[in-house]
């Protein structure tokens, strides 16, 4: 008796409508390069894939700089980035689209 196995592999559009049910300035992200494709270590439940409990005190990671952060807000990020730009639109729409990815 064979069993067939499915794996669901998430499609763009299905991954837009996850993010997009939490609110972008909610979203951890990198604190230097703005990516919400940061990480930390959580204990996970092999069968069900739930997470049970995240690791306190260990560093976090981000996938886009390969590097440990500080993961902030979106909103804070925002508001360090304009600081960090002292006024300069230019620098900070360049570094909000992306430029240290």
């Amino acid at each position: 008796m064979s069993k067939d196995i499915k794996a669901h592999v998430e499609t763009d559009s299905e991954y837009a409508k996850r993010v997009s049910k939490i609110d972008m300035d909610d979203m951890w992200v990198c604190d230097y390069c703005g990516t919400e494709e940061v990480d930390e270590k959580a204990w996970v439940n092999m069968n069900t894939l739930e997470v049970t409990e995240c690791v306190d005190d260990t560093p976090r990671w981000c996938n886009i700089c390969n590097d440990e952060v500080a993961p902030m807000t979106y909103f804070d990020w925002c508001e360090k980035i304009a600081e960090e730009c002292g006024g300069n639109k230019d620098k900070y729409d360049k570094i909000t689209a992306g430029s240290r990815m």
